[in-house]
């Protein structure tokens, strides 16, 4: 699972859906005309070229959205001559795209190959017809079936399912069924998401109008424990605490988030994290497509960057913290650092603290937040 920390991650923010899920918080736009996405294909280009001076090698790459499958291929090819003309492409590792099990032209699949895509992720959140048309999904069970098997025919061997438990009206009936399909599938990849509510949304309106109800917190803990022991039971690695995979097959652009290391954001609403320096671009598409692209990059204190550090790192649920990388990383030793705070987590039984890393106990991921912001001071 190593990642070279001396080489950055570049991802993609592409935020245009067809159509919004209604728990969606996320930047995207649905008022998709063929101008507008040209006009945010040049720009995100631009962008691209900004860093060219800086002669980066690039890890991983990562198209998210939004629904970055909805771009034609000849977007895609064009996003992909700025970035092998602005960076060292020579040791991509994992090359991934966000994808829509609807919203795909399905022969575009080989030619995302051909642009050396790899990965690919698919948000199918549920099995059931039912739960996927009371979230406003735009696809059908069918739907799911049909791209995955075309995927892989076209040769993809590295595939990831997004899940999402928590759904309104959703019982552990039905996601034991999504569990079960998806295991059906074979996929490289498992990402479990509970869902969470955010008030600008119109599932929220719903809610909170009686229109819709929320599973209890007993039956969400419920679901996620019996998703551990499905995934589990069919040899999948629980390496991240929302993330399961095969045999070294884990989401490595996410891995570099996680470990705190460099990457790059291109897009509106992309964030970046560079020479140990942090910049986010506007959320506002308008005010994008007329920005100058310059960067105001906010310098991160030491405090600030150990304290990221090791609450991302806490997330690697097998490897966590290495603590021979922290020192060389900060010049500190990490017992040392925060003597109290590990005799107060220890006591507690919520940490594995070694020689070698500090890592999460196996029955205190439910309390995770507690831990992580035990470390920040």
């Amino acid at each position: 699972m190593d990642i070279d920390n001396k080489k950055t991650s570049l991802y993609l923010h592409i935020p245009f859906c067809i159509k919004r899920c209604s728990y969606c918080d996320f930047i995207t736009h649905t008022d998709n005309s063929d101008t507008l996405i040209k006009n945010y294909v040049d720009k995100i280009c631009d962008e691209i070229k900004s860093y060219k001076d800086e002669n980066l090698k690039i890890n991983t790459i990562f198209f998210g959205g939004g629904t970055p499958s909805v771009l034609k291929i000849e977007y895609m090819e064009k996003i992909f001559d700025s970035i092998n003309s602005s960076f060292d492409t020579t040791e991509i590792i994992e090359n991934t795209i966000e994808i829509n099990p609807v919203n795909l032209n399905r022969s575009n699949l080989k030619r995302y190959k051909d642009l050396g895509i790899n990965r690919l992720s698919m948000g199918v959140q549920t099995f059931n017809e039912e739960l996927l048309q009371s979230v406003n999904r735009n696809h059908s069970v069918k739907d799911i079936y049909k791209t995955y098997y075309s995927a892989r025919e076209a040769g993809f061997d590295n595939f990831s399912l997004d899940l999402i438990f928590g759904l309104p009206d959703q019982n552990i009936k039905m996601w034991e069924d999504t569990l079960s399909k998806a295991m059906d599938l074979k996929p490289e990849h498992i990402s479990l998401y509970c869902l969470d509510l955010h008030d600008n949304t119109p599932l929220f309106t719903e809610v909170e109008a009686g229109r819709s109800e929320l599973p209890q917190e007993e039956e969400t803990i419920k679901m996620f424990e019996l998703a551990k022991e499905v995934l589990d039971n069919n040899e999948f690695l629980h390496y991240e605490i929302s993330n399961w995979s095969k045999v070294s097959r884990e989401a490595k652009h996410n891995i570099a988030y996680w470990k705190n290391h460099d990457y790059i954001g291109v897009g509106v609403s992309a964030a970046s994290y560079h020479n140990k320096s942090r910049y986010t671009n506007t959320k506002d598409l308008s005010e994008y497509l007329k920005s100058d692209l310059k960067r105001e990059y906010i310098t991160q204190t030491q405090k600030e960057e150990i304290e990221e550090t090791v609450f991302m790192s806490l997330r690697l649920l097998n490897e966590g913290l290495d603590k021979n990388d922290f020192h060389q990383r900060f010049n500190l030793n990490f017992d040392d650092y925060y003597t109290n705070e590990l005799k107060d987590l220890t006591r507690k039984k919520m940490v594995e603290n070694t020689e070698i890393n500090i890592k999460i106990a196996k029955d205190a991921i439910f309390v995770s937040n507690e831990i992580f912001e035990a470390f920040i001071r």
